[in-house]
């Protein structure tokens, strides 16, 4: 009976040992099932915000290029403006200061890196957008927009990258010389030109077509009137060069071998000074199928601090997409004084009765924003009955007492002058060629208040 018991105890130990067993495995499989349910989860939610944030990163960045684009099977269409009208890189530096002290939540660390895996502020981007798989590049020099290529970022170009490009630029302020018809051709000259219409054979044969439209709606093609071709070499260069008013249109067709186009307006018969006038420019492309996409020269890097957890990707440029931008004010924060520099040290009077005033230079030294010169108000100590009658910038009058610019009529020191708005470019100098009075301005001490177009302005003392 004893032995029975002892039996009877040691299998219910044994089944006890066996339930407290299986119990402590469901225990143990539940507790790695949650970990893998949470893993998952916290995967699923850290991948989430990752999009999100290189969503909203591209939405922005494309804010800060000011253009949009627009894709249909093997095309591209990208609207644009030059030059720009606001500072890109104000822009880019506020929107990375806001992803990391604002968007980004305490568990979380967001970086952007260049190409080579490098931390970077936003601000350091590079002012380019990538076509892959075909590495075409879409590219300003420097953020002030005042030029734009395409290029081969491969280095070899050929029409297994683009089958056909498109142009189109709408001069917005900017007038014809003269009428783009036959017999003058001279104001619409291609110089060197290595253009064909239809028999160019070979791979580094481009179709193109080109609209180039005038403030007045006067409108140059290619092909058209005066006009005749309709595909370029790679590696061969073309020029046209378009007379116009107030700026040059410049347009080069494969520059170098890595070259497709690149365009600019410049100073009337000086290509090497940039010229303030605004263009609309629409750049269509199409490639050699409809599997290619768009991206930014970056990465963003999140991390969720808390479980280590990391992922980095492309700056997407596929969500500029259809997407239009406007701005046509400087950024907030923009101060367009702190790049306004003004120079009377050489002024003196002189001319016809010595009643014009030389030698004042005002300069843009910042390298990333236009300066507006929107009002003056000159002043003098008035020995008689001394007027302003004209305020020249650069040879052309912004404000004349019969003409341009307000209040109309001669008028006293101290008077506001309204002028026609001026320009002055990133890293550019110009000169006032002359202030002109009703009489002599000898040995007179002026103060000219310049007011800017963010409503800052500055003071600028000299004498004569």
């Amino acid at each position: 009976m004893t032995e029975m018991r002892t039996k009877r105890g040691f299998v219910l130990a044994l089944l006890t040992l066996v339930l407290f067993m299986s119990l402590l495995a469901l225990v143990v499989n539940l507790r790695t099932e949650r970990g893998k349910v949470s893993s998952w989860t916290q995967d699923m939610m850290d991948t989430r915000k990752l999009l999100y944030t290189t969503d909203d990163v591209a939405e922005d960045v494309r804010y800060t290029f000011g253009f949009r684009v627009e894709r249909t099977g093997d095309q591209l269409r990208i609207y644009d403006r030059l030059p720009a009208n606001y500072s890109v890189s104000q822009a880019l530096k506020g929107y990375n200061d806001f992803v990391k002290t604002k968007y980004i939540t305490p568990d979380m660390q967001a970086d952007f890196l260049d190409d080579g895996g490098n931390v970077m502020d936003l601000d350091e981007i590079a002012p380019v957008i990538i076509v892959y798989p075909y590495n075409i590049t879409y590219q300003y020099p420097n953020y002030g927009k005042r030029e734009l290529s395409v290029d081969c970022g491969s280095g070899d170009c050929n029409n297994s990258l683009l089958n056909r490009l498109d142009l189109e630029f709408n001069l917005t302020d900017t007038d014809f010389t003269d009428a783009p018809v036959p017999g003058n051709e001279s104001s619409f000259n291609w110089a060197p030109v290595n253009l064909y219409n239809g028999d160019c054979t070979g791979d580094s044969c481009i179709n193109f077509s080109l609209v180039i439209r005038d403030r007045l709606g006067q409108v140059f093609t290619c092909p058209g009137p005066i006009c005749n071709y309709t595909q370029f070499g790679l590696g061969s260069k073309s020029k046209l060069t378009i007379h116009a008013a107030p700026c040059w249109f410049s347009l080069r067709l494969a520059d170098q071998d890595s070259n497709i186009f690149l365009v600019r307006m410049h100073e009337p018969g000086n290509e090497n000074q940039n010229c303030s006038s605004n263009v609309t420019v629409i750049t269509g492309m199409t490639f050699p199928s409809a599997d290619f996409y768009l991206n930014l020269p970056g990465f963003i890097r999140v991390k969720d601090v808390n479980y280590n957890f990391t992922r980095t990707l492309n700056l997407p440029g596929e969500n500029l997409s259809a997407r239009s931008i406007d701005i046509s004010n400087p950024a907030p924060e923009e101060n367009q004084s702190e790049c306004f520099n003004m120079d009377g040290d050489g002024a003196w009077a002189g001319g016809s009765s010595s009643r014009y005033v030389y030698g004042v230079q005002l300069s843009n030294t910042c390298d990333d924003r236009n300066i507006q010169v929107i009002k003056m108000n000159v002043s003098w100590v008035t020995d008689s009955s001394e007027q302003i009658e004209v305020v020249n910038i650069n040879g052309t009058s912004y404000w004349v007492y019969n003409g341009a610019g307000y209040p109309d009529g001669r008028q006293n020191s101290g008077t506001e002058l309204d002028i026609v708005d001026y320009t002055i470019l990133p890293s550019s100098t110009v000169n006032i060629t002359y202030f002109r009075f009703k009489d002599s301005m000898l040995n007179k001490t002026f103060t000219v208040n310049f007011t800017l177009g963010d409503g800052t302005s500055e003071n600028l003392t000299f004498g004569t």
